[in-house]
């Protein structure tokens, strides 16, 4: 038995390894360690993660115990996580070498910090769950300072740490507190637990904690105050391995919790998600319109996007959990695509201003086109990702009877699409500041494609990712 549970966690054991080989190499040969670490982490992950789907591919079990779990659910985000990681890598090469960044702690840390969003998918025990968490954070708090010679980098990781530290102890004395109530930390055993209490008032008290904690995390409104600085200070691909990486593997995590555990009280937790939701939805649209800095707006449009999300943990339904899933896909190529494409650009221009990026469409055609594909995704608009999926959260709430919810995600929309068409003019419209081309490496340009290939598809033929993501929610979420 245990032979076969350290088999099953392979792959997280291969990662980890990995981080050891790169950061050795950087430290006895430190001459290669400039684009031939990034290639060999993205290959590396790549290799691991066509290994795991070999190995995952059709187990529904439980190792170490019940612990952690491998079914078709979790294999499908540690492939998605690990595909986030290998662009990260990826996009990471020149802005690496570029802002002169130690190359080998650097990719040795974002595949620490993939490990940790590995286990937190898997985890089905809460000491696993927070400690997954924490190895998670602790990595993405080292990367935002990487840099260490600049000062907005320091700034945003110092806060980060506080309100990161404090939302871990409220995170986890609201899991205190619900070890105290149902004597157990398996998550099967709370759900059990919990069926059978009457008394409401230490669990509205616990999952309050255990809310703001994961709101923290999220950057959920209230919760939100670290996110437009941290994305602002943190190296570009940081900045998008925690829109993207973290948020995906938490929200994984939250399903899990709101749609299993703490389903049988689901009459404490869903109207005040339910209210949260549509704040932060319409404040994160609304706030991210007065930004002048890119990070900055797109900080708040990430959090508009928690808002978004959040729509599928409340729907606590087969429908509603498919769709969060595949918005969470939808949003991570859109994404890598919209952050990519930003790299090209400040490598050659030095600047987050919106207003730099004027008559970018003529130093660089594609740079231009794929920015405004992904801001029409995440916007909604059609033919995109965020169209599509969107449209499939959007329909399992109204299902669910929250019609007026679905309503003010429709309007949220509406609100984002007038800050992102204020980038799309500027590239457009606006003179260019400056007549040099701006020029970038094959892998980018390449890279850039197949992002606006993938948002494409999605949007246009999302069948075949629907069709895994159902099977992976039927035979696991509600089985």
């Amino acid at each position: 038995m245990n032979t076969e549970s350290i088999r099953l966690l392979s792959p997280e054991l291969l990662i980890a390894s990995l981080a050891i080989v790169v950061f050795s190499i950087d430290l006895f040969k430190p001459s290669k360690s400039s684009d031939f670490l990034g290639r060999l982490t993205s290959l590396g992950v790549f290799i691991i993660m066509i290994f795991s789907l070999w190995l995952l591919s059709g187990k529904e079990t439980e190792i170490f115990e019940g612990i952690l779990a491998i079914n078709s659910y979790t294999t499908f985000f540690k492939i998605l996580l690990m595909a986030i990681v290998i662009g990260i890598s990826l996009i990471s090469i020149t802005y690496t070498k570029s802002y002169n960044i130690n190359t080998g702690e650097y990719y040795a840390i974002i595949l620490l910090s993939l490990v940790g969003m590995m286990l937190l998918v898997s985890a089905r025990e809460l000491i696993t769950a927070y400690i997954s968490i924490e190895l998670m954070s602790f990595s993405l708090y080292v990367l935002v300072a990487i840099a260490k010679k600049d000062l907005k980098s320091n700034e945003a990781a110092i806060k980060y740490i506080l309100l990161g530290a404090f939302s871990s102890g409220l995170l986890l004395y609201g899991l205190v507190l619900i070890y105290g109530i149902s004597g157990t930390t398996s998550f099967s055993g709370i759900e059990t637990a919990l069926s059978s209490i009457d008394s409401n008032l230490r669990i509205l008290l616990a999952l309050s904690m255990i809310g703001a904690g994961f709101g923290f995390k999220l950057a959920i409104i209230p919760f939100h105050m670290w996110a437009p600085d941290v994305y602002e200070g943190a190296p570009l691909p940081i900045t998008a391995l925690i829109a993207i990486g973290s948020k995906i593997a938490i929200f994984a995590l939250v399903l899990t919790l709101f749609s299993q555990t703490f389903l049988p009280k689901i009459e404490l937790w869903k109207p005040t998600i339910s209210i949260i939701a549509a704040i932060t939805m319409v404040s994160g649209n609304i706030l991210a319109i007065v930004q002048s800095n890119i990070k900055r707006m797109l900080a708040y449009s990430s959090i508009g996007q928690s808002g978004y999300m959040l729509m599928g943990i409340i729907c606590a339904s087969s429908l509603g959990s498919s769709g969060l899933i595949l918005h969470m896909t939808g949003y991570a190529a859109t994404s890598m695509l919209v952050f990519s494409s930003i790299i090209i650009i400040h490598n050659n221009v030095l600047s987050d201003q919106i207003q730099d990026y004027a008559g970018i469409a003529k130093r660089n055609p594609l740079a231009a086109i794929c920015i405004t594909a992904s801001l029409f995704s995440l916007a909604g608009l059609p033919f995109f990702a965020g169209f599509t999926t969107k449209f499939y959260l959007f329909a399992a709430t109204a299902k669910e009877d929250m019609l007026w919810l679905a309503g003010i995600a429709a309007t949220a929309s509406v609100i984002s699409l007038y800050y992102y068409l204020r980038v799309i003019k500027e590239m457009y419209v606006s003179d260019p500041i400056s007549s040099t081309k701006i020029y970038t490496t094959k892998t980018l340009s390449t890279f850039v494609l197949i992002m606006l290939a993938a948002t494409i598809f999605i949007g246009l033929y999302p069948e075949p990712i629907v069709d895994i993501i159902d099977t992976a929610v039927a035979s696991y979420i509600f089985n």
